[in-house]
């Protein structure tokens, strides 16, 4: 799984990873950023204790415009190293307006996961009626959750946005699939960031109750 700090406190991620059968699954969940970069190693970490979720069954068809989970930890690793900004975008502005979009995660397809990749160059290429998206992005197992992202402005430095998150794969036999030309038959989908937006706006100002999915304490 790939997450993104998007507030002091506050990851972005899948839902999938963290519920199996329509319940939380059991034990600690934690946050390692800069997983395996070899350049700028960290030993900090951030364990998950509160968590707010789209959906608990987001293996089903109509829940996957709802697979997403934001988390909060116990530690304000926003501050060290930095956070991304969200642009609240619904899934038919996406679909319809093709530009240079961006991924960043944690993917079989390179290193065996061990180490972060970036791809550029891809876009969001069909709106599925249900609400979420197909892209062609090049992304495997462990790119769930990985933020997808244009860049504004000129500065690149202080500029992402995200505008959605990878969460899985549609492929013919229901397995990751990657170096495979995109089609709507074989293709990875994402969760448009209008899905999440306000209640990570609800969080991020602390009104943990007025959030639109209810903050689940993690416990096993």
């Amino acid at each position: 799984m790939t997450a993104t700090l998007v507030g002091p406190d506050l990851i972005l991620t899948a839902a999938h990873g963290l519920v199996k059968n329509g319940q939380l699954i059991a034990g600690d969940f934690v946050f390692h950023p800069n997983f395996g970069n070899k350049q700028n190693p960290t030993t900090k970490t951030g364990l998950v204790k509160q968590i707010w979720l789209g959906t608990f069954t987001p293996e089903r068809k109509d829940s996957l415009h709802s697979d997403w989970a934001l988390l909060r930890l116990d530690k304000n690793l926003g501050d060290d190293y930095g956070t991304v900004a969200v642009e609240d975008v619904d899934a038919a502005s996406l679909s319809r307006n093709p530009q240079e979009y961006y991924s960043s995660s944690y993917d079989t397809d390179f290193e065996k996961a061990t180490a972060a990749c970036w791809q550029k160059g891809c876009n969001f290429a069909f709106l599925d009626p249900l609400g979420f998206l197909l892209h062609d992005f090049s992304n495997a197992r462990g790119a769930s959750g990985s933020p997808l992202f244009y860049f504004a402005g000129q500065d690149h430095r202080h500029s992402a946005r995200i505008v959605a998150i990878n969460v899985g794969e549609r492929s013919r036999k229901h397995e990751t699939l990657y170096r495979v030309p995109f089609s709507r038959a074989v293709a990875n989908v994402a969760v448009p960031s209008h899905e999440f937006y306000k209640t990570l706006q609800d969080v991020l100002a602390g009104n943990d109750d007025a959030a639109a999915v209810s903050p689940l304490p993690v416990t096993p």
